[in-house]
């Protein structure tokens, strides 16, 4: 009979999965109440969503569309930010990244933004 790894968290106690579920949502929630406004966050809570981008996930095949890696925690970004007049759930304005590519092209269109 297979044994399934169990990690201790010091908050929440056992786990089996590659991180605490409890922390994982925590994370989220802080994001959510400090990094996004509350129009993005609408979005990216929704159902909608959820369902569009397990899609282009999918669709991109997990890879990177720019460098052409495959993670496991891939990012369905806005190719035009929704920011700045982009489509939130049009296929044609999504496509899957890393995180580091994600991090790269973001900083950029910060940076841009400031600029301007």
């Amino acid at each position: 009979m297979p044994s399934i790894k169990r990690k201790i968290c010091s908050i929440h106690g056992i786990y089996t999965t590659k991180e605490c579920e409890l922390c994982k949502k925590e994370k989220a929630k802080s994001y959510n109440d400090t990094a996004r406004d509350k129009e993005s966050a609408k979005i990216y809570n929704s159902t909608r969503w959820r369902k569009i981008r397990k899609y282009i996930l999918k669709r991109d095949g997990g890879i990177c569309q720019i460098c052409g890696r495959s993670e496991k925690s891939m990012i369905v970004d806005h190719i035009k930010e929704i920011k700045d007049g982009g489509e939130p759930y049009s296929y044609d304005n999504l496509q899957t990244l890393c995180k580091s590519c994600h991090n790269i092209k973001t900083a950029r269109e910060v940076a841009n933004r400031l600029q301007s």
